[in-house]
């Protein structure tokens, strides 16, 4: 059993790490600007910084399983690190599951967009693991002062919206991944309306990309969802004093029982099958969101059209 950390001075960023069976437990927080962490959460409850306030959202599955269920403790803001994973801590944002980041060949990061600050945080990620994915992003974004010409540099695919070239905008993503380059989308396409900030309906453009590029390329192309949460708590004016911002990785999403018969399929990838991926990927970032945050999510999801909660 262990768990570690060690500290690189050049890079100025934390590595940490626990065991595969989780023996050895790793507890974080991040309170009043001051990252903290400890085998045990009375450890922190020395610390200056730490705030002592109940966790109320902990207690109702404790007393119906007799078992913390939820990735929060009982202190609110202290975090346990799941079992079998590592995480950095850079610049304020905390990260997991980074090693699930393919070293080579096409991949798809299917990313929320709980606010604006999201679209960051898995660009930098993928650029501190030795890839440039191009990036699926509304064109007015290439035309905001300063940072417009950045996004273009660091791989940005201008998306043209309300103009009818999805199709075009697929091919594009499409041929992007058959070169062997990997590509970051953001399914919901726009933040998410959902007044509890959890993710939204989505577009089933990342279905028909993922199937297709897997059908000409002849295999599964590697999917992961990147869950983002704390951004919402930076101000967008004004984002000092640094905010916790916790990212998760998550392991490659299996759907190949989506590509059987995918020869016969024509020009076109199945509307339903497109839409059942992408459902696979809303409610698989809807459990990682649930587990970071520590709470229960919703029954049902916001849908953006009708502006209101829906069932699945």
């Amino acid at each position: 059993m262990f768990t570690f950390v060690i500290w690189d001075k050049n890079k100025q960023e934390l590595f940490g790490a626990r065991d595969h069976f989780g023996i050895k437990p790793f507890y974080y927080a991040k309170m009043n600007g001051t990252f903290m962490y400890a085998s045990e959460i009375k450890s922190l409850l020395r610390h200056p910084d730490f705030v002592k306030e109940l966790n109320a959202e902990a207690l109702k599955p404790y007393m119906t399983f007799q078992y913390p269920a939820i990735g929060e403790t009982f202190f609110k803001g202290v975090y346990k690190l799941p079992e079998g994973h590592y995480f950095t801590y850079r610049d304020g944002k905390m990260a997991w599951g980074l090693e699930h980041v393919p070293e080579t060949g096409p991949f798809i990061t299917a990313a929320t967009h709980v606010t604006m600050y999201d679209v960051f945080v898995p660009m930098v990620s993928m650029f501190h693991q030795g890839r440039r994915p191009r990036y699926m992003a509304k064109a007015e974004m290439a035309k905001w002062p300063l940072i417009g010409k950045w996004f273009q540099l660091v791989g940005m695919q201008p998306v043209q919206r309300r103009a009818g070239k999805a199709k075009a905008i697929e091919e594009t993503s499409v041929e992007i991944l058959t070169s062997g380059r990997p590509l970051t989308v953001w399914p919901e396409g726009t933040v998410t309306r959902d007044p509890q900030k959890w993710p939204m309906s989505m577009k089933n453009g990342v279905g028909v990309i993922a199937l297709e590029s897997s059908r000409r390329l002849g295999y599964q192309v590697p999917l992961y969802c990147a869950v983002t949460w704390g951004a919402a708590s930076i101000n967008h004016w004004w984002p000092w004093p640094r905010k916790n911002v916790v990212m998760c990785y998550d392991e490659a999403l299996d759907y190949a029982d989506l590509l059987d018969g995918c020869d016969s399929w024509g020009d076109e990838v199945p509307t339903d099958r497109a839409d059942e991926l992408t459902r696979r990927i809303r409610v698989r970032m809807t459990e990682i969101m649930a587990e970071i945050r520590g709470e229960q999510a919703p029954d049902g999801y916001w849908d953006y059209r009708t502006m209101s909660r829906v069932k699945d």
